[in-house]
């Protein structure tokens, strides 16, 4: 079933964007989210890095503008700008993998994600996917945004060093709280 859901999917999901068209920056960080992003990500001419660094976490702002410091021009972007459509399509094609390799793991799995990430944090997807997975175990991580390695590197490392070590725990960083609901 997850195969025929996937394969159908992918299409539609295509046509959606298609159909919809360009969204504009206020669009994407105000809208509906993934497909939003999609949008804003496949059609823009130059795509706001440092921007989403900001909106998706708690970079301030001059540390959003050195995310855009190593591109001398847009063309520089191009991986960062087609990564959201892909994500679809690699869903689709790893459809098998996810049937072969992980509902068969018999190792350990961590899935750690933060309360506060608009993409990850009470995703439904994630919660499928920790059901897929027999060995799989989820941390909560309480503050940080989507870009948990920027904003709590070390202790997400740490993070990873317990778990290897069998006894992860989740932490709380102190962070700006995002209105998940207004971003994604």
């Amino acid at each position: 079933m997850n195969d025929l859901r996937s394969y159908l999917l992918w299409p539609i999901f295509k046509f959606t964007i298609w159909l919809q068209g360009p969204a504009t920056w206020e669009e994407f960080i105000g809208g509906d989210g993934f497909t939003n992003w999609i949008r804003y990500s496949t059609y823009t001419d130059n795509i706001d890095v440092g921007g989403i660094m900001q909106i998706l976490g708690s970079v301030t702002y001059e540390e959003s503008l050195a995310y855009e410091a190593p591109y001398p021009n847009a063309s520089y972007k191009a991986g960062a700008q087609i990564f959201p459509y892909l994500i679809p399509s690699e869903l689709r094609k790893n459809e098998m993998a996810y049937r072969e390799v992980l509902e068969k793991w018999n190792k350990p799995f961590l899935i750690a994600n933060s309360d506060n990430d608009p993409v990850t944090g009470n995703n439904p997807e994630i919660v499928e996917l920790l059901k897929r997975i027999p060995t799989a175990q989820e941390i909560v991580i309480s503050g940080p945004g989507h870009f948990v390695q920027e904003e709590a590197g070390p202790e997400y490392a740490q993070l990873i060093i317990d778990f290897i070590n069998g006894n992860p725990e989740g932490f709380t960083v102190e962070k700006k709280v995002l209105d998940k609901n207004s971003i994604l």
